[in-house]
């Protein structure tokens, strides 16, 4: 679900960090750890009696329950309603308490409909409309399928990647082309996105950040972006439908 980002300084602070997302299809996972001093390799990221709070617009909160390796879920997804707001805030011993900008629940997107040209190089269009009256970003992933089976070499640690974050949609009718090889399959796996915007500032800082830390001209690193006060990190939201289409894989 994480990518890891190296928040360490020279002038060494010790703050919480936080990688979280709300999602209606997925629910809530929230990551919490410390910075940790750069002259200390070894030094322990977790947190001491740490504590993962979600709230809505409505003041209503759940606590997040530990699960392991700095990682808080909550299987209240009855909580998560469309067209409402959420933060999270959390707190530590020894710690500044850490909150987040409040992340809007969009509507779950819709793929009207994928249509598959068959040849040595598959081509899926999927077709969905626009409905969202604010300016957000969409996202797909591909996923081919064997009896039932996504091929393990298709599953990226990353849940997202900026590359793949879709440009000049319009409000409206849409279709998107992915091209790639999936003649050795028998279905594809079509999940539509849509991505808060502070999730598109995270993404897209991640992309300038891997650019620019590979350039020996940049004075430093291009800043990743983060939406918590009191420390560091993210927490954003998205929604997503998906669908199962079947390759027929004439030219057997």
């Amino acid at each position: 679900m994480t990518k890891e980002i190296d928040y360490s300084t020279e002038n060494y602070i010790p703050k919480l960090i936080t990688h979280g997302y709300i999602s209606p299809q997925d629910g809530i996972e929230v990551i919490l750890k410390t910075t940790t001093n750069p002259s200390s390799i070894s030094e322990d990221d977790r947190a001491s009696n740490p504590e993962v709070r979600i709230y809505n617009d409505k003041g209503e909160y759940v606590e997040l329950d530990y699960t392991t390796n700095n990682l808080f879920t909550s299987d209240s997804t009855n909580f998560i309603k469309n067209d409402r707001q959420y933060s999270i805030q959390a707190k530590a011993d020894n710690f500044t308490s850490i909150s987040s900008t409040k992340q809007l629940i969009l509507a779950t997107p819709q793929i009207d409909s994928v249509s598959i040209t068959e040849t040595n190089t598959t081509r899926a269009y999927i077709h969905f409309n626009n409905n969202y009256e604010d300016d957000v970003k969409f996202f797909i992933n591909v996923y081919p399928y064997n009896n039932g089976t996504i091929d393990p070499i298709y599953i990226d640690s990353e849940k997202f990647n900026p590359f793949s974050i879709l440009d000049n949609i319009n409000v409206g009718s849409n279709t998107v082309e992915v091209s790639t090889s999936f003649y050795e399959y028998d279905s594809l796996l079509v999940e539509l996105y849509v991505l808060s915007p502070d999730l598109v500032k995270f993404l897209t800082s991640q992309d300038n950040y891997d650019y620019s830390k590979e350039d020996p001209f940049y004075p430093q690193p291009y800043p990743i972006y983060s939406n918590i006060t009191g420390g560091y990190g993210i927490f954003a939201s998205y929604s997503y439908s998906s669908i199962i289409v079947n390759i027929s894989r004439k030219w057997d």
